[in-house]
């Protein structure tokens, strides 16, 4: 499989934040409008242990995330945790050397994400009024965006690098997440650029959420990331929720039981929809291998 890294441009707020496995579904709704369901299905055919693409999260152009580790194994102080705390970006080398002292802030490296708030109201169309509790304002969260950049292993024997090309401008002019009717997650994208990662270790970090059930490793550690996942465009209108999927969230760690060369790590990931038996999510990550862990 070969790994490519793309800057992705927001054009627009987004209304759902964006993740690496909210991203591949809006891909695969990609592939079935632009090459139709056949090829989608086909694509998708064995996927639970062989994925024909795995995207990662989003990060701060240059950087990937710091390991979700206690301070005493990145050989970081107990008494600057608060301050550690904030500083969660690092270069890819620093990350194989295990320099973690040199983790950057947002501030640091010009990442300058923010939420904002925007208020909705329920109109009654009988009397265009928003008397009533059933016609009160609720609260909308919007998430303003900075550039981003984002991985993909792709295996090239079942979807090129052209299509994919094609697939992320169409997801980008339909809009990704929710309220992409009126306006939201809009983006562009440069285009793909061969990228390489540090794959031979014994320690790995994961590049987004990632399903570490069946893992054959010798520990592992996480932050958890529970996804509450709906369906949308076609599968949006007959009971679009999913069942909650429990994962272990970007930046996990896992320690093999000897050097292995490796590029993804997980699985796929069938029964989360009680409507539609065929769903699939992405329970893949790729993975960079990390040095300097004080185990």
């Amino acid at each position: 499989m070969q790994l490519y890294k793309t800057r992705l441009i927001p054009e627009s707020p987004f209304a759902t934040p964006l993740r690496g496995d909210t991203l591949f579904g809006q891909l695969c709704w990609g592939i079935l409008f632009q090459y139709g369901e056949a090829r989608l299905k086909e694509l998708l055919e064995g996927y639970e242990s062989e994925p024909f693409m795995v995207v990662s999260d989003p990060f701060a152009p240059g950087f990937l995330p710091k390991p979700t580790l206690p301070p005493r194994m990145l050989g970081l102080s107990p008494l600057k945790r608060r301050e550690d705390a904030k500083k969660v970006w690092m270069q890819p080398e620093a990350l194989v050397k295990g320099a973690y002292h040199e983790a950057k802030s947002d501030d640091e490296v010009g990442y300058r994400d923010r939420n904002f708030v925007q208020a909705h109201h329920h109109l009654d169309y009988r009397n265009f009024r928003m008397d009533g509790d059933r016609f009160a304002s609720y609260n909308v969260t919007n998430y303003q965006l900075s550039d981003k950049e984002i991985y993909f292993l792709v295996d090239e024997s079942r979807l090129s690098r052209h299509e994919l090309e094609e697939v992320l401008a169409f997801v980008g002019v339909y809009g990704y997440g929710k309220d992409s009717t009126t306006g939201k997650g809009r983006f562009c994208v440069e285009p793909l650029q061969r990228a390489e990662l540090h794959q031979t270790g014994e320690y790995f970090m994961t590049l987004s959420a990632s399903v570490l059930e069946g893992v054959k490793c010798q520990q592992y550690w996480y932050e958890l990331s529970v996804h509450f996942g709906k369906h949308g465009a076609l599968r949006a209108y007959q009971n679009p929720f999913k069942h909650p999927l429990l994962m272990a969230g970007c930046g996990a760690v896992v320690r093999m039981d000897e050097v292995m060369n490796l590029s993804y790590i997980g699985r796929g990931v069938r029964g989360i929809s009680p409507a539609y038996p065929d769903t699939v999510h992405q329970g893949y990550a790729i993975v960079t291998a990390i040095g300097g862990i004080e185990a």
